[in-house]
């Protein structure tokens, strides 16, 4: 990666945060109270203090995506149409609340979406989305990945749930860039992506993918 994500994660600090309320299972509050001081939440803590001294009027929206693996399978979410991202599938995850550290919103929004509890979250970087600006990263996307689960499966109204074979992968149903960096992620990568869309999202104009070593 580059030198500015070394420097980033050298010099952030990082400060416990408190699972937001809601009806993610006591587990996974108890779980995720013990991770104030991760990758992830120092990572992100530190991106967003570069983005309000540098683009204090640019709305951005961090999130999460958890990439969920069993036997060769990845379990993809194809978004209901009234979504954001709506007929295209994609892993699990969201939009952080204010007051959640990356891996809180993971574990939140994976119960929310599917039922299960997941645990022994892997870091893999961020990803950086522009939609039709250059200089204004609309999304800020904290990528993991885990393979332990428990619970029972359970769709929600943000869509229909499927395990899908690595081989299988319908990259061309999904987001565009995910072809770039969902590779990278299955051989246990990390990295840091920057990619840069129309408008409309509807076309990947151009990307920046920097990687790192396996962590298997």
């Amino acid at each position: 990666m580059d030198a500015t994500f070394h420097l980033e994660l050298a010099s952030c600090l990082c400060v416990t945060t408190v699972l937001s309320s809601g009806s993610v299972p006591a587990s996974a509050a108890r779980a995720a109270s013990t991770w104030g001081e991760t990758l992830a939440n120092c990572r992100g803590q530190s991106i967003m203090e570069r983005k309000r001294r540098d683009e204090p009027n640019h709305m951005v929206i961090y999130a999460t995506a958890c990439h969920i693996l069993s036997d060769r399978r990845v379990l993809l979410i194809k978004k209901s149409p009234e979504l954001f991202g709506g007929g295209k599938w994609s892993v699990l995850g969201g939009k952080m609340r204010t007051d959640e550290s990356p891996e809180q919103a993971c574990i939140r929004e994976v119960f929310e979406e599917s039922g299960l509890f997941v645990s022994d979250l892997k870091y893999h970087g961020v990803l950086e989305f522009l939609f039709g600006t250059e200089g204004e990263s609309n999304w800020v996307v904290h990528a993991f990945s885990t393979g332990s689960f428990h619970g029972r499966l359970t769709e929600s109204a943000e869509g229909i749930l499927r395990w899908i074979e690595f081989d299988e992968i319908p990259y061309e149903e999904m987001w565009a860039d995910n072809k770039h960096w969902f590779p990278l992620l299955l051989e246990g990568k990390t990295f840091h992506g920057r990619f840069l869309f129309n408008k409309e999202g509807t076309k990947l104009l151009d990307f920046k993918i920097d990687a790192e070593k396996s962590q298997k």
